[in-house]
């Protein structure tokens, strides 16, 4: 072996294989690249609200760095630049929707309507939840008189929203002032959207006297669909034709637009309880409170059907429990039936018929005592007078006391039948008695 040749070394660690030259090459500029998309992506995004226009210096290949420059040009009226830069986002991402809305209203601010009209169109189709669009394309189509398309954006607009904002339900309620809007709108309603019931709240609290005609259009209409007025949107109709002092009128819509079936010719509504109670003023209004706890249930004893069960603690306050009324002026009587199932009696309590807006007691019917366990009639007479009562409240009221009792009483089969007209006037419903069954 010669001298020169070098010793192998049985242990010794084998070499690993190395790139080639080129491989190496390619794979750190990778990693670079790789590693200045993080940074720069980042610093991008970080800038896109506060300063756009560095944004785009980062990442002038970015459509959403470009399409947030291009919209922050819009306040300053540039449009011809923020129109090149939005175009310019739109190469990198054709379908990017607001950069085609940028692009539009680019377009519209150097006054290409109809262009900037396409434009929109599309952004609207690209995104239903790009605000700035839909509220472009609402306003464009209502000026326009297109109410179908326009009332479809104010939908998009508020299915957004967990509350919502009364300006898009006032725009509404504004646009049905015109009778050619009235169709579309009860069109959209008829979808039942999340925003209908508070938009009826809206009509309701709204101090305009054009938007009863709206309303009650709209609740006419609603009649006619698969979704007709719920009793809480009629009730709120109701009830703002009542703080009007419009009590005439309310009691005739609220025949109109019940559902069939539901109302009957009978002065009182559900007189025997057998229908289930509605949130309309015309019908039982019952709630249960501390101390007081109402219900339509089985009646008792002989009893037939369902009858109105009271459980009242004799200290508490009354919880409400009546209905409206419109009489004409004359003489009538209020009849009915009481069950004592307690024992206890019932001093405390009395259905008593007020004026509408006074707290004079037109009549009450108190508590009759007698046997317990046994259905009973009372009555009272009362007397509307020819001024000053346009509407009534027929409600049962508690006279607290001291001392708590344990009293429970049923009632069943009230009715108000009219005696007697007032002197040189025709009679009113017949003298037909009334208990709505």
């Amino acid at each position: 072996m010669s001298v020169a040749e070098p010793v192998k070394q049985d242990n010794a660690e084998p070499r690993r294989p190395r790139l080639p030259n080129f491989a190496a090459f390619i794979l750190t500029i990778a990693v670079v690249w790789l590693g200045g998309q993080f940074v720069t992506q980042g610093v991008s995004d970080y800038l896109l609200d506060s300063n756009p226009g560095d944004a785009v210096l980062w990442r002038g290949d970015s459509s959403d760095a470009l399409t947030r420059f291009a919209s922050s040009l819009l306040p300053l009226k540039r449009y011809q630049l923020a129109q090149r830069i939005a175009g310019k986002a739109l190469q990198l991402a054709p379908l990017n929707a607001t950069a085609i809305s940028a692009f539009g209203l680019a377009l519209d601010g150097q006054g290409y309507a109809d262009r900037a009209d396409r434009v929109m169109t599309i952004a609207g189709q690209r995104s239903w939840r790009d605000i700035p669009t839909q509220v472009w394309l609402l306003r464009k189509r209502l000026l326009q008189g297109n109410y179908v398309d326009g009332f479809q954006h104010v939908d998009a607009l508020l299915r957004q929203e967990d509350k919502y904002p009364p300006l898009p339900l006032a725009i509404m309620a504004a646009a049905a002032i015109d009778p050619k809007a009235v169709q579309p709108l009860v069109d959209r309603l008829a979808y039942s959207p999340p925003w209908r019931g508070p938009f009826f709240i809206f009509l309701a609290a709204a101090p305009r006297p054009e938007l009863d005609t709206v309303d009650d259009a709209l609740m006419t209409g609603l009649q006619a669909t698969r979704a007709p007025p719920t009793d809480q949107e009629l009730g709120y109709y109701l009830t703002r034709l009542l703080n009007e002092q419009k009590y005439q009128q309310a009691e005739q819509d609220w025949r109109r637009l019940s559902p069939p079936g539901v109302v009957t010719s009978a002065i009182l509504s559900n007189g025997d309880f057998e229908k289930p109670a509605r949130a309309t003023p015309f019908d039982w209004i019952v709630v249960s409170g501390i101390g007081w706890t109402a219900q339509l249930a089985d009646a008792p004893g002989e009893g037939h059907g369902k009858a109105l069960n009271v459980d009242y603690d004799g200290v508490s306050p009354a919880q409400p429990l009546r209905q409206y009324l419109v009489l004409a002026p004359g003489a009538y009587r209020l009849s009915g039936m009481l069950y004592d199932q307690s024992g206890q009696g019932g001093d405390p309590l009395s259905w008593k018929i007020i004026c509408a807006g006074a707290t004079d007691t037109v009549a009450s019917a108190p508590f009759v005592p007698g046997n317990q366990g046994e259905w009973r009639p009372f009555s009272v007479d009362l007397t509307v007078p020819p001024t000053g009562c346009p509407a009534q409240m027929l409600s049962l009221s508690a006279d607290p006391g001291d001392v708590h009792k344990d009293i429970e009483v049923w009632y069943d089969n009230l009715a108000i039948t009219q005696i007697a007209p007032p002197s040189g006037a025709p009679a009113q419903f017949g003298g037909a008695p009334a208990s709505g069954r």
